[in-house]
Order: structure tokens, then sequence, then C-alpha cells
């Protein structure tokens, strides 16, 4: 499977910035995923849990909600909180 950066900034810092296989996120509709060569998309996110998968392993983190961006296989996230 193919992989793509993904980078997570809360308003202090950047939290997160590797390679992923792909991301389940909690958006203002419901939850969606985000593959490698996804379309583009600006999306509201909701508390929730963010999935994260690289690889075989998936990692789950709570959420307060943001914004999610991706274009050109580079997926961004901004969030009010994020933890494990």
């Amino acid at each position: 499977m193919a992989d793509y950066q993904l980078q997570i900034f809360t308003q202090e810092e950047k939290v997160f910035d590797k390679q992923v296989t792909a991301l389940t996120l909690p958006g203002a509709g419901g939850y969606f995923g985000v593959w490698a060569h996804h379309a583009p998309i600006v999306a509201t996110i909701s508390k929730g849990k963010l999935t994260i998968r690289i690889h075989n392993e998936e990692t789950e983190y709570e959420l307060e909600g943001g914004f999610f961006e991706m274009h050109n296989n580079i997926a961004t996230l901004l969030v009010d909180s994020f933890r494990a």
C-alpha cells in the first residue's frame, strides 16, 4: 500500500509528522477514511477518535475538533487538542 505524509498541529506546536498508510477521522457528518492519492478535500473535524494506520499497525488518539486538508498526498490536521 502507498503511504502519504501526515502533519498534525495544535495551537502550540506540531505534534505529529510521519508517513502513514491510512486515517479514519471524525468528520462533522460522521467518520471518514483517507488513503494515499485521495482526492483533494477540506473538512471540519468533530470531537472523537482519530485512527492512524502505519502499514499493519493502528494507533488511536482523541481529538477535540478542528480542520483537515488533503492535497497532493499531504494531509494536514489542525486540531484543538490531540492526545493518546
